[in-house]
């Protein structure tokens, strides 16, 4: 795991233990979590890397090894920082905006339904 990918997973780690703070599971992510030699259920591959715009994009599948399944993970990152700017998760059929402008976002308040 080089250095964009480890600060990726570790932001992305922040933002998924904002959104399960007070929920029954309550599980506290680390970068461990989403590392192969760590974790033997983890799976972690860079899927593509694209350099040719002012923020590079990289896109990551990450899983933790749970039923839930993996996570695509869209980073562009500031490249003479090697500092994740802006990411977005697609998990299943959603896709939620994770940064933006080097700044986490919310995550959505949860459960959420539609109106009856």
């Amino acid at each position: 795991m080089n250095l964009i990918q480890k600060r990726s997973i570790e932001s992305f780690c922040t933002w998924l233990n904002h959104m399960n703070r007070g929920t029954p599971t309550d599980h506290m992510y680390t970068v461990d979590d989403f590392d192969s030699k760590k974790n033997e259920y983890a799976t972690f591959k860079q899927l593509g890397h694209f350099t040719d715009s002012y923020y590079p994009l990289m896109m990551l599948e990450v899983s933790d090894g749970d039923e839930g399944g993996p996570n695509i993970l869209y980073v562009w990152y500031l490249p003479e920082e090697y500092t994740p700017w802006h990411m977005v998760q697609e998990f299943d059929t959603m896709i939620t905006h994770v940064m933006f402008e080097g700044r986490l976002i919310k995550p959505p308040m949860r459960p959420t339904y539609f109106p009856s």
